[in-house]
């Protein structure tokens, strides 16, 4: 028999659960609204995922202690992972990756961003590699 403690303990999870499985549905039936909606929600700068995370060197250093993601970020990511199930489904990767504007020149610079961890100054690793991958690539790739 199913207690009141126990639907209290299981009930988030279904939940969590139910709304994954509504969300992938909604990924493969409507790509391209999950960009606009990022697009849309990119002005709640305020809105913020947080996940705090286990003590240890790494996660003080890289991450000091929780992870903190933008809702806009959050559903840029959804928004990228509905574009590859569809640019799978429909085998058009070729044909996009020649419509992105100045790939090449965002590639650079990335790569740069990623170089200057070799630079005489001798900067944090993990702030390097984490700003040139999330304001950098991350931006281009979610909102260009």
């Amino acid at each position: 028999m199913l207690t009141v403690g126990a639907l209290f303990d299981v009930l988030p999870l279904l939940l969590l659960g139910f709304l994954g499985i509504v969300t992938l549905y909604a990924m493969g039936r409507w790509p391209r609204v999950w960009g606009f909606a990022a697009l849309a929600f990119a002005p709640m700068i305020g809105w913020m995922l947080a996940f705090s995370l286990p003590r240890s060197s790494f996660s003080e250093q890289a991450f000091a202690g929780s992870i903190d993601i933008p809702f806009a970020d959050a559903v840029a990511i959804l928004g990228l992972l509905a574009m590859v199930f569809e640019l799978t489904r429909t085998h058009l990767w070729r044909w996009w990756a020649r419509r992105l504007p100045f790939v090449w020149s965002y590639a650079a610079l990335v790569f740069a961003h990623l170089a200057s961890v070799f630079s005489a100054s001798r900067p944090d690793m993990y702030g390097v590699i984490k700003f040139a991958l999330r304001p950098v690539a991350f931006s281009y790739l979610a909102f260009v």
